[in-house]
């Protein structure tokens, strides 16, 4: 990107604290669009403050709330660069099982990533795979049976182009069975990331009865 902060030279530049290495981001700009009864979240790094989100609102809700075993929430850095923070970090917890959560490209826009396969508003996304993760059959079909037993809408997802954290975490130690749950949005890395509310709600509730469905012997085969 060309970014033009209004100096004239390098000794400008340098006087306004500017340096080679500084980081720039977008400028905040949250806001709720469309129909008061379905909105829609247009704003800046949804893309993983969603996912983020979703965590802490779970334990939150889950709160005095009895659960088999211990919860532990990875907020990972250096995805977009290669798994870096997930990989790292996951090297260092014995974990059963894990749940990565995170945003995905939908089809329904005219630039068209996939063929019609995610769409925004028709609830979760459940990956079946992509690019760095086959997520264990075990693992997909307990998320699928706890959606249709919720009530909670969803979607498979397959997206090859992509990869997330779960791809890392899935080989850390003696390998971890690994599912994602999928956000859908639209503009990924732009100032004006697109989700749905639903969508966001959809994500929470079945990560919240993935917890509570968890039992002290829980396993997931391969």
């Amino acid at each position: 990107m060309y970014i033009d902060i209004g100096a004239s030279s390098r000794e400008e530049a340098e006087s306004l604290g500017i340096e080679i290495g500084t980081p720039v981001t977008w400028e905040p700009n949250f806001k709720l669009i469309g129909p008061e009864e379905k909105p829609k979240i247009r704003s800046k790094a949804l893309d993983d403050r969603a996912g983020c989100t979703v965590m802490i609102q779970a334990m939150e809700e889950l709160n005095e709330t009895s659960f088999a075993g211990e919860i532990v929430l990875l907020f990972a850095v250096q995805e977009e660069v290669g798994l870096r923070g997930a990989k790292t970090a996951s090297e260092h917890i014995m974990a059963d099982a894990a749940i990565a959560i995170d945003t995905t490209a939908v089809s329904n826009t005219p630039e068209e990533t996939m063929d019609h396969s995610l769409m925004l508003g028709a609830g979760t996304g459940i990956k079946v795979m992509d690019f760095s993760l086959i997520v264990p059959r075990t693992m997909k079909n307990l998320l699928i049976s706890l959606a249709k037993s919720e009530n909670i809408p969803y979607q498979l997802e397959v997206f090859p182009g992509i990869g997330t954290d779960g791809g890392a975490v899935n080989y850390a130690n003696r390998g971890i069975p690994t599912g994602v749950l999928s956000i859908p949005s639209r503009y990924a890395h732009s100032p004006a990331e697109f989700i749905d509310l639903g969508d966001l709600e959809a994500t929470k509730n079945l990560l919240k009865a993935f917890i509570l469905s968890m039992e002290e012997n829980q396993s997931f085969p391969f």
